[in-house]
């Protein structure tokens, strides 16, 4: 599960760079069978991103081309405002079928993001100032991350909050996706909240706290499982608002 947004669109305007060379590949069927790019289509809106998307496509086979545009793999959290319409649908969301199906966990990304309960990850690779896909230091953390993953007994999943990195690491692992199990899931910002860091609009750890709080589902599902330790106490519980909350969407629809 890739994404490609913003930053994505940019980078993969110019010719020849990287991320150019990264997309073509993510949204071709025959390069990367096992692989869904999900497309961040409400940038699109946006006339620069636009032109540079269709900068990116313009030499693409359309008769190879597959993807789609959910963006953010639903993860099943309180701070999704759609967890009730994925639950109508049977989506459950993917912290629940990892932990279910007892899968191997390596979380790549930076510190911030290590003490999450609901990952519970077997090992942790540090992807700080690895943004950047097709640099070195990129390279050396997608090298360590193999290494990791290449000794455990079974395939890993790993979640990556690693910006296009993280792309650069499905590409590299098309050999483990394909013949060995292992799974990728681009999780992008979708963590930061939980962790008690603001990186977008819609990650506020204060709002998370208090929908986490009004949306437990029972034991498995409160603050204590989805937040980092102290996260919440920064933020005492407030009265529920009357009226409709406003509600942002995450994958921008």
């Amino acid at each position: 599960w890739a994404r490609w947004g913003d930053a994505e669109m940019l980078a993969s305007a110019k010719e020849g760079s990287p991320m150019r060379a990264a997309v073509t590949a993510l949204m071709s069927r025959n390069a990367t069978p096992n692989c869904v790019l999900n497309v961040g289509v409400h940038w699109l809106c946006n006339a620069p991103l636009k032109n540079a998307w269709n900068a990116a496509m313009a030499n693409v086979d359309v008769d190879d081309t597959v993807g789609h545009a959910c963006f953010f793999l639903p993860m099943g959290d309180p701070g999704d405002d759609d967890r009730p319409m994925w639950k109508k649908k049977g989506i459950d969301g993917y912290v629940d079928a990892i932990r279910k199906a007892k899968r191997k966990v390596i979380l790549l990304g930076p510190p911030h993001v290590q003490n999450l309960p609901f990952i519970g990850q077997d090992a942790f690779v540090d992807a700080s100032g690895a943004g950047g896909g097709g640099d070195g230091v990129a390279d050396g953390v997608i090298k360590t991350l193999f290494e990791i993953g290449d000794a455990f007994d079974d395939p890993p999943v790993v979640i990556m909050t690693a910006g296009m990195a993280a792309k650069s690491a499905i590409l590299l692992g098309q050999d483990r996706i394909n013949f060995r199990g292992w799974g990728f899931i681009d999780a992008g910002t979708t963590l930061d909240g939980y962790a008690g860091v603001k990186s977008r609009d819609y990650n506020d750890p204060r709002k998370y706290c208090q929908k986490s709080r009004e949306r437990t589902r029972g034991d498995g599902d409160g603050v204590e499982f989805w937040f980092a330790p102290g996260v919440c106490e920064k933020f005492p519980q407030l009265p529920r608002a009357g009226g409709q909350r406003r509600t942002h969407h995450r994958n921008g629809v």
